[in-house]
């Protein structure tokens, strides 16, 4: 469930163009919850769209006491955060068998309530399913080329001239990177702009959180403590290069790369293809060597010189 969750996870957009200044929290949106309902084909005849936008809002509700709840972590229900999204996926297995009569339950039956969040799981959402397991790839690319040796020796190469400085550039005094700093680092080098007027604006910025969600160590606590929402170097390492692996898989996308007639529709038919569904696009991306090649052309080239320090 954490890789589903981390997979559908963005920023809160009214957040991100607000005028006040707050924390960036992550979360579900009403965006990526489309996407997840369409992927994981949920949408028929069991559920409708307008029942599942209630169930989405009901369980983005806070809790009654928000008192212990840091002010990052208050929404106002705008997005479901980690502590609601299994309330969802219980929400939606309720809602699916009660569209379909073999399978109907009611809300006090606990031993129906499970059968029906099962068959969710096994039917939707899990593994050998197209979207999980673009999942799992996205996760065995980190075993299989980030810590290859040849992409380790294009950071230990670039390290002192390039990537300390970058990190440091952008990094709080205890050496870790706040959502913002990550999402300021990524507008100086003008990657995935995410600013209204930017062309698919809402999916650069889930690419910028899932690049950020993929790299991060998982906290056991997302409400009391910020430790979340702030990135260590290690952590900067991964999430620096799953930026470069996204933006050419995508390039390839906008170069015409043909598909497979037999194979679900990168985008799902919604215009444009979320994070995990596109990252291995680039067969280079899955190949240590030509991985490395990018790496190096990505830190040797003008949009992280922009970015470093003057």
């Amino acid at each position: 469930m954490k890789v589903l969750y981390s997979s559908l996870c963005s920023v809160d957009w009214s957040v991100l163009h607000g005028k006040e200044p707050r924390r960036l929290a992550f979360g579900i949106g009403p965006f990526e919850f489309t996407h997840m309902l369409v992927q994981h084909n949920l949408i028929g005849q069991d559920l409708s769209l307008k029942e599942a936008d209630a169930l989405f809002i009901a369980s983005a509700l806070p809790p009654k006491d928000t008192k212990k709840m840091l002010e990052e972590f208050c929404t106002e229900g705008r997005i479901v955060q980690r502590h609601g999204f299994f309330e969802l996926l219980v929400r939606l297995a309720i809602g699916f068998a009660r569209g379909n009569e073999s399978r109907g339950t009611s809300k006090g039956q606990t031993d129906q309530v499970r059968r029906a969040l099962y068959y969710l799981m096994t039917k939707h959402l899990l593994y050998p399913y197209a979207p999980m397991k673009n999942n799992f790839r996205c996760l065995q690319w980190r075993e299989t080329v980030l810590h290859s040796e040849q992409v380790e020796g294009i950071y230990c190469k670039h390290m002192k001239a390039v990537i300390d400085p970058l990190f440091s550039a952008f990094a709080s005094p205890k050496k870790r990177l706040s959502t913002e700093d990550w999402f300021r680092m990524l507008d100086c080098m003008e990657v995935m702009p995410c600013t209204p007027s930017a062309e698919n604006a809402q999916m650069n910025a889930w690419d910028r959180a899932w690049a950020w969600q993929s790299a991060s160590i998982t906290q056991m606590d997302e409400l009391t403590s910020t430790r979340s929402l702030e990135m260590s170097f290690v952590e900067f390492l991964e999430a620096l290069a799953r930026v470069v692996g996204l933006l050419r898989s995508r390039q390839r996308v906008v170069e015409g790369q043909s598909q497979d007639e037999n194979e679900e529709p990168w985008d799902y038919g919604l215009g444009v293809a979320s994070p995990p569904s596109i990252f291995c696009l680039d067969q280079g991306i899955m190949d240590p060597h030509t991985f490395a090649a990018h790496l190096e052309t990505f830190l040797c080239g003008p949009k992280v010189k922009q970015a470093l320090p003057k």
